[in-house]
C-alpha cells in the first residue's frame, strides 16, 4: 500500500486521453512512480494518525517492556510500524517529486550523489511495510485469546517479505511494492477471517472487521484498477513503456476518471483503518484489564484472614 508506482509512460497523441494512473511527468525514471501530492500528502497524513495513536496506547497502557497485556502492545506495534512506514514512503515520494521538479534526472543506483537519497527513506518504508501488515494480523490473533505461537510465526512470515523487499530496494527498486502489497492484503483478509471466526461475542468486534474491511478495499482497488481501467483501452508502446490510452467516447468506469488517486484512496483506507482498529482493539484491552483487576482483587479477598469463623 506504499508503493505509488505506476505503469504509464509518455502520453499518446490526440484524441486519446492518459489512463488514469499515469503520471504528470513523463521523464524516462519517473513514469513508473505516482508523483502526486496527493500520494504523499495522504501518507503524511497515515504518519501523523498511526504516531499519534501509537502514543495514546502507550501512554495509556504503558510500554511494551512494563508487562502490559498482548493486546495493547500488539495494538501499539501495529500503530508504530504503520505510521513509520506510511511517513518514510512520504519522504520518499516527495524527494523524487523535488528532483522532477528540479529537471533533475532519476537515480536508482546507490550511492549516486544527492538523487539517489530517495533511495534511504524508500527501503525503510519497504522494510516497515510488511511488519505492520504482520501486526495487523496479530492484532487479530490476540483480540480472539491467547495465540503466542501463532503471533511468533506471522512475525517470522513479516520479517520475510521485509527481507524480500530489502533485496529488491538493493537490487532492483522498481519492482519493489509488489510482496508487500499481497502479504498486506493477505494479513487483512485473514485477520478478518479470524475475527468473524472466533470474535463476534466480543465488544466492539465490529470495529475491528470494519478496519480490516477498509484495508482490503485499498488494497483490491489499488491492485486491481489498472487492469479494469485497461479493459477498454488500447496499448501503446512508448519508450519509457507501455501506456494504457481510451478513446474520449469510449464507455468509463467511475473510478476510472483522471482525478481519481488510487494510491492516495489506498493510504486513505490505511488511516481509517488505523482509527478503527484504535478503537476496537482498545475498547476490548480496556475491558479486559477491568476484568483482570476484579479478578486480582477478587483473589486477594478470598486470601485475606477471617475471624468468628467467617
Amino acid at each position: 500500500d506504499l508503493g505509488s508506482r505506476s505503469s504509464s509512460a509518455p502520453t499518446a497523441p490526440p484524441p486519446a486521453t492518459v489512463a488514469p494512473d499515469a503520471m504528470e511527468s513523463y521523464e524516462p525514471g519517473y513514469a513508473k512512480w505516482d508523483l502526486s501530492a496527493g500520494s504523499y500528502t495522504t501518507n503524511y497524513v497515515t504518519m501523523v494518525v498511526g504516531l499519534g495513536l501509537a502514543m495514546l496506547v502507550l501512554r495509556k497502557f504503558g510500554s511494551p517492556w512494563s508487562g502490559v497485556a498482548v493486546l495493547p502492545q500488539t495494538l501499539a506495534t501495529f500503530c508504530l510500524l504503520a505510521g513509520l512506514a506510511a511517513g518514510f514512503a512520504a519522504m520518499a515520494l516527495q524527494m523524487l517529486a523535488n528532483q522532477r521538479d528540479e529537471g533533475l534526472e532519476m537515480s536508482t543506483a546507490w550511492f549516486h550523489g544527492g538523487r539517489s537519497d530517495w533511495l534511504f527513506p524508500w527501503t525503510f518504508a519497504m522494510v516497515l511495510g510488511p511488519m505492520a501488515s504482520a501486526a495487523a494480523l496479530n492484532l487479530a490473533i490476540a483480540y480472539v485469546g491467547p495465540g503466542d505461537t501463532w503471533i511468533q510465526v506471522v512475525k517470522v512470515f513479516g520479517v520475510l517479505v521485509s527481507g524480500v523487499e530489502l533485496v529488491l530496494c538493493c537490487s532492483n527498486v522498481d519492482n519493489t511494492g509488489a510482496a508487500s502489497t499481497c502479504w498486506g492484503l493477505l494479513c487483512a483478509v485473514a485477520g478478518c477471517g479470524v475475527i468473524l471466526a472466533k470474535g463476534r461475542d466480543e465488544q466492539m468486534f465490529a470495529l475491528c472487521v470494519g478496519a480490516y474491511v477498509m484495508e482490503i478495499v485499498g488494497y483490491v482497488v489499488c491492485m486491481a484498477l489498472p487492469s479494469v481501467c485497461a479493459h477498454h483501452a488500447r496499448v501503446v508502446d512508448t519508450a519509457a513503456g507501455p501506456l494504457y490510452v481510451r478513446d474520449s467516447g469510449a464507455p468509463q468506469f467511475p473510478l476510472c476518471s483522471d482525478g481519481f488517486d488510487r494510491f492516495a484512496f489506498i493510504h486513505i483506507c490505511s488511516c481509517l483503518s488505523l482509527v478503527l482498529m484504535y478503537f476496537g482493539a482498545g475498547i476490548k484491552a480496556d475491558r479486559d484489564r477491568a476484568l483482570e483487576y476484579l479478578e486480582v482483587m477478587r483473589s486477594a479477598y478470598k486470601q485475606q484472614p477471617r475471624c468468628c469463623g467467617c
